[in-house]
């Protein structure tokens, strides 16, 4: 029903009202008081509202020897012509009527009241009841529902969260505590205690340790990528003396092609390859190309071929020395590069060795060499540094992992610690307000 304010009451032929009747409410008002002179209709009142809240009329309930709901109507006047109308300040209407089989309805029956009567019976066996037996006699009257809400949220607060949350917290504090004093006896026990010990180390700045760290493995790097060098200087270096063989041995075959036709037939060669071009562009020329001379100009594109045929091995040697030539460019062109190549990373490498980050005990080469020709045996000789810069490289590594995973427990050892104390302070308090409740 609307929590809106009654407005008016309308009884029809119930108990007392043998007449309809009217009951309008003061507006505004959350108090009704009814008062009266015996046989006044207060009664009838109190009935007409529990009709229309319970279908009920209280004032007839257990008395007599058989069904009370006969008399509920006034002298004269059938069960059909009882009914009970209430008005609210917001404009709603429900009406309570009595059907033909004596049951009670309440139309519409979403707005039907919630309707308590505490009668002078039922106050007088209050009086009379032991205080543990008051409550059932005005329960309904109470609504406790927040209180026990309230009560049941703060007795899972104290079981459920605050006690399990101690136990958490002292699970996890016995843990940390427990690796605290691991990291301790890792580090020879040292005074005065675990915990103490603990606070210092982690008060360590491990900046330097973490720039010792990256320095050391630049070094590394740059060392490793000169391993390759060696290796790739050499196969650099076979790859072009095996061009610079090629080329000779094209140039030697090129000699003795020109030398078994004629003194100057690489000359002469060049000259009828030109004009074969020339023939091509002008195919029947006045005149001969070179001399000028129009003899035999009719078949100059045959005979220059015939002459070329005779020239095949000559020019044989020629395109294999051009190929040759060509392959002994590019393996003088690659094994500079890798000799350029080399000089950068070992010049990369020096100054990584000169890192103000490098520690100050680090083992280093004392002599880096200036001609790249010598970087193997210089490998080979400080071979035996490489093992001792990783193990530099991996003690401070592991050192940081050691402090950030100690200053993480202990960390962690002081939250649940604080959050035991506080949860140790408020159980007592919490305790007590439920004991009030």
């Amino acid at each position: 029903m609307s929590v809106a304010a009654l407005k008016q009451l309308s009884i029809q032929y119930l108990r007392g009202a043998v007449v309809p009747f009217s009951l309008t409410f003061e507006k505004g008002k959350k108090l009704t008081v009814v008062y009266g002179e015996n046989a006044a209709g207060k009664s009838t009142i109190c009935d007409a509202l529990e009709f229309l809240g319970k279908g009920q009329v209280g004032s007839l309930e257990n008395r007599g020897l058989g069904k009370t709901g006969r008399y509920w109507p006034s002298s004269g006047k059938k069960l059909s012509d009882v009914s009970v109308t209430l008005q609210t300040a917001d404009g709603a209407v429900c009406k309570a009527m009595v059907l033909k089989g004596g049951d009670v309805v309440v139309q519409p029956p979403e707005l039907r009241p919630r309707v308590e009567v505490l009668r002078k019976r039922q106050i007088l066996a209050l009086i009379e009841a032991t205080p543990a037996n008051r409550y059932e006699a005005i329960k309904r009257f109470i609504d406790v529902s927040g209180v026990e809400a309230s009560e049941a949220h703060l007795r899972s607060l104290i079981i459920k969260d605050l006690k399990s949350g101690r136990d958490q917290a002292v699970a996890r504090i016995d843990e940390n505590a427990k690796t605290i004093r691991d990291f301790w006896e890792s580090a020879g026990k040292p005074k005065p205690d675990p915990f103490s010990w603990a606070e210092s180390e982690c008060k360590r700045d491990l900046t330097a340790v973490a720039l010792e760290v990256a320095a050391l493995t630049a070094l590394q790097t740059a060392y490793t990528r000169l391993m390759e060098y060696p290796q790739l200087l050499k196969s650099k270096s076979d790859s072009l003396d095996a061009a610079r063989t090629s080329d000779t041995a094209a140039e030697g075959q090129v000699s003795k092609a020109a030398h078994s036709i004629a003194k100057d037939a690489s000359e002469i060669v060049s000259v009828l390859e030109a004009t074969r071009v020339y023939l091509k562009k002008v195919p029947s020329p006045a005149s001969c190309p070179v001399c000028e001379s129009s003899e035999k100009v009719a078949r100059l594109s045959e005979r220059i071929e015939e002459r070329l045929g005779g020239f095949s091995a000559l020019r044989t040697a020629r395109v294999a020395k051009e190929a040759a030539a060509k392959a002994l460019q590019q393996a003088e062109s690659q094994f500079e590069s890798c000799r350029e190549n080399a000089s950068r990373n070992l010049a990369e490498f020096t100054k990584c060795l000169a890192h103000n980050d490098l520690p100050d005990d680090l083992s280093k080469p004392s002599k880096i060499p200036s001609d790249i020709s010598y970087l193997g045996s210089w490998l080979t000789s400080t071979a035996r540094l490489q093992p001792e810069w990783k193990k530099a490289e991996n003690d401070r590594s592991e050192k940081k992992t050691f402090t950030e995973t100690l200053r993480k427990a202990l960390e962690t050892w002081r939250t649940n610690t604080q959050a035991q104390k506080e949860i140790d302070a408020l159980l007592p308090r919490l305790d007590k307000a439920l004991e009030i409740a």
